[in-house]
């Protein structure tokens, strides 16, 4: 039986086919110029000794040597972990699959088939992770995979037909990952501490390491409560406060609110979203339901045994080839229906705001552009000589009782930061950018006093 392991840093697993057989985070504990323990037994000093400590090595796998630990390398740290990981396998098992993050470059994958002839793993395939979590085939909706590491969050848009499911667009966000919002998290706990209890979890590193082991079970504690009473003991002290779910989300919520704006650009208009999102993703807070309510749609919740086994069950598909990496499968199971509610409400553009100045929209569009377009009814020319602007650029429209903005140029259009997908639904709020470094429409709604 092959095995398959599961490269995100946050989590990284591996499965024969029989469940997950070990969860090593991405966590190393160096001493005198080697690893001395990864994964959770690191994970659980990341406190204690952070000069000490490694989480890097996969989001940056490379040759080149680990601060203040040479000759060591983030190479040598990630075959350290890989053997670790590997060590309850005889050799005659020790074949497979690797599901990749999108964010590992041709260089760094190629780098990886050399650790697995190092750990004598037989490299069979490389499968994008989020094809292999897209196990099931959604009707009348598209699968948006969400998944967090420790640096980053990415978010990938599938095109299904009725017999496979296959990578269209992956998009990530840098310094949105786990660590990000766990740092966040940290800060503020410790801050709630000393307001409700006079006790500083900051003030020593084994309480501050006592926060940190604490903070998931906390988080995944708190999903559906309004309100939760977390205590923390430390050196014989038992310490609580009482904190609202609302609040905690919005520590985190300029990170929620980026996921969310990258997500819906990714979305031509008329497309309804299933989230996809691992275990670890749907205990943080607030997040499906923040992703649903700004984005539309419904999210599903996948189990990591899940996912790891229905790559096995899949590999027969795939064949022997890693020197490339698998973004199509086939899907398995049941096809599953996918009834959503109406879209949220949000409120209908009805101007376009472009400096101090509001132009009505109607089923007639605005045709947005940089000049040099004569002649045209309801042309918005923008500042001229504008880099990356095409004379017709976009196009915004309300039909329907929705508010429609197309990309015609082929530089792009980008909607709350991120470029769309050719189309995307526009809201009361949004900003929609043209050009480079950008000139800036707001969409507004007027309303009656």
């Amino acid at each position: 039986m092959p095995l398959v392991i599961d490269l995100n840093d946050a989590d990284i697993g591996i499965s024969d086919g029989q469940g997950h057989r070990a969860r090593m985070p991405g966590f190393a504990l160096l001493s005198n110029n080697a690893v001395e323990v990864t994964g959770e037994r690191a994970e659980r000093s990341a406190r204690l000794h952070p000069r000490r400590i490694q989480m890097d090595y996969w989001y940056r796998l490379d040759t080149q040597t680990v601060p203040n630990f040479a000759p060591l390398t983030r190479a040598d740290v990630a075959a350290s972990q890989l053997r670790e990981l590997l060590e309850p396998f005889s050799a005659d098992t020790r074949h497979g699959a690797i599901v990749v993050p999108p964010y590992m470059s041709r260089e760094t994958l190629g780098l990886l088939q050399g650790l697995c002839q190092a750990v004598d793993f037989r490299l069979i395939a490389l499968v994008d992770a989020a094809t292999a979590a897209t196990r099931q085939h959604y009707v009348d909706a598209v699968p948006l995979h969400v998944e967090f590491g420790l640096h980053c969050v990415w978010v990938a848009k599938m095109r299904q037909t009725a017999n496979s499911s296959a990578l269209e667009d992956v998009q990530i966000l840098e310094g949105s990952g786990l660590l990000a919002l766990h740092d966040a998290w940290m800060r503020w706990f410790a801050a709630e501490f000393v307001r409700q209890s006079r006790f500083d979890p900051l003030h020593s590193a084994p309480s501050e390491q006592a926060l940190f082991d604490a903070l998931p079970n906390w988080l995944a504690g708190l999903e559906g409560a309004e309100s939760q009473t977390l205590s923390l003991t430390v050196d014989g002290g038992t310490y609580a406060i009482e904190v609202e779910m609302v609040d905690v989300v919005n520590v985190v919520f300029e990170h929620y609110q980026r996921l969310a704006d990258l997500a819906r650009a990714m979305l031509a208009s008329g497309e309804s979203p299933v989230f996809q999102m691992r275990d670890r993703t749907t205990m943080l807070p607030g997040l499906a339901e923040l992703l649903v309510t700004r984005v539309g749609g419904i999210f599903v919740a996948q189990e990591d045994d899940s996912m790891l086994t229905g790559v096995l069950s899949r590999l027969s598909a795939v064949g022997e080839n890693p020197s490339r990496i698998v973004r199509e499968l086939p899907v398995q199971g049941e096809v599953v229906g996918v009834v959503n509610d109406d879209a949220p409400a949000h409120g209908v553009p009805t101007h376009i705001l472009l400096g101090d100045r509001a132009y009505p929209l109607s089923a007639d569009a605005v045709i947005v552009g940089g000049g040099g377009a004569p002649g045209l009814a309801r042309y918005l020319a923008i500042e001229s000589g504008l880099a990356g602007v095409s004379s017709i650029h976009c196009e915004v429209s309300v039909e329907g009782g929705q508010c429609l903005l197309i990309d015609r140029s082929r530089y792009g259009t980008f909607l709350n930061g991120s470029r769309i997908s050719g189309s995307a639904t526009l809201r009361a709020g949004d900003t929609v950018r043209v050009g480079t470094p950008g000139q800036e429409l707001h969409l507004i709604r007027e309303e009656a006093l």
